[in-house]
């Protein structure tokens, strides 16, 4: 799952921990918080809905 910000693409796998075990595989939406939600998969393979919330002092 990619998103765009200020002309900029942004995988969003490379925003979470590499041992997760998670691939982001769509963005659907971003509110004015910044939260992006969105589906993927679990470490199970399972297909599962994802919040992502944005870290430290935001933009």
């Amino acid at each position: 799952a990619i998103f765009w910000e200020k002309g900029r693409t942004y995988d969003l796998n490379d925003l979470i921990p590499s041992d997760s075990g998670w691939f982001l595989e769509v963005a659907l939406d971003i509110n004015d918080q910044g939260e992006i939600v969105g589906w993927g998969y679990n470490p199970d393979g399972e297909k599962r809905g994802f919040l992502l919330r944005p870290v430290g002092g935001g933009n």
